[in-house]
């Protein structure tokens, strides 16, 4: 499968992009900047072609704690699986000193790079994207991943630049999902089951917000295994975040084949 990334620092509206091209809620969007910290993976078929596409947290250079790191890992994992990267910016905020650390980074990384200027909701601020030709890169995409302004463009630019590789259709995966409390262990069980680092894991309960999803073969069988965010009585939840990650989780349970029920023996 081919597989195209979404990157670019918080608050840009990288999940509210992801979701609409999915057209699935999937990814957790709220106004709080920083919500999504895992890659999140959704499957999308245009004219023919079917792609993965992944969702990454936020990139913030200056920040280096433990959290921050996994994250800014995680989305240099993403960039690195990637055949296309779409670099998502702020058209509202302008040219961001970040914007051009991400712009360095992915020239090193020597990708297929869509820039992608986000909150242009009507032609007459089209403007306002052209603040980032600096960046260097061959063309920019003024868009709004919120109403759905300039995508039809970006969706045929990504097909147009899709290597030429073959689409498996993944078929007959035994959903697995695992479930537990905050801080029971979900995230390590997943990356221990797999043995990649695909999930955050981090002492601090409430690390895992998104349904981090992995793929691995077992004796003969493909299994699709997702990591939640941890499940407490719905009275204890206060935040909006923990609610919508919670309703994600309780939609992976419908979908599962099997639920594995984690719990902290201490």
């Amino acid at each position: 499968m081919a597989t195209v990334v979404i990157v670019g620092r918080k608050n840009v509206g990288k999940s509210t992009l992801f979701n609409r091209l999915t057209g699935r809620r999937i990814s957790v969007v709220y106004k709080e900047p920083g919500v999504t910290r895992d890659r999140v993976c959704g499957e999308i078929n245009w004219r023919g072609r079917t792609f993965d596409l992944i969702d990454t947290g936020g990139f913030y250079p200056d920040e280096s704690d433990n959290l921050t790191s996994q994250i800014n890992r995680q989305i240099d994992y993403g960039i690195k699986e990637a055949d296309i990267v779409l670099f998502v910016v702020d058209g509202r905020i302008g040219l961001h000193p970040v914007d051009e650390e991400i712009a360095g980074r992915l020239r090193k990384a020597n990708k297929r790079i869509i820039l992608l200027v986000n909150k242009i909701d009507r032609n007459q601020d089209i403007g306002r994207a052209n603040d980032f030709t600096a960046l260097g890169f061959e063309k920019v995409f003024p868009i709004s991943a919120e109403g759905g302004f300039g995508l039809g463009d970006v969706m045929e630019t990504i097909h147009d630049n899709m290597p030429g590789t073959k689409t498996i259709r993944r078929t007959n995966k035994i959903n697995i999902v695992i479930l537990g409390r905050p801080n029971s262990g979900k995230s390590t069980l997943l990356n221990s089951m797999i043995k990649k680092d695909r999930a955050i894991v981090d002492e601090r309960p409430g690390t895992t917000r998104d349904l981090v999803t992995a793929e691995f073969s077992f004796e003969g069988k493909n299994f699709q295994i997702v990591d939640t965010c941890g499940l407490r009585r719905i009275s204890r939840v206060r935040e909006s975040v923990e609610f919508y990650a919670v309703v994600r989780s309780l939609r992976a349970i419908n979908a599962a084949d099997i639920a594995v029920l984690l719990f902290d023996v201490t």
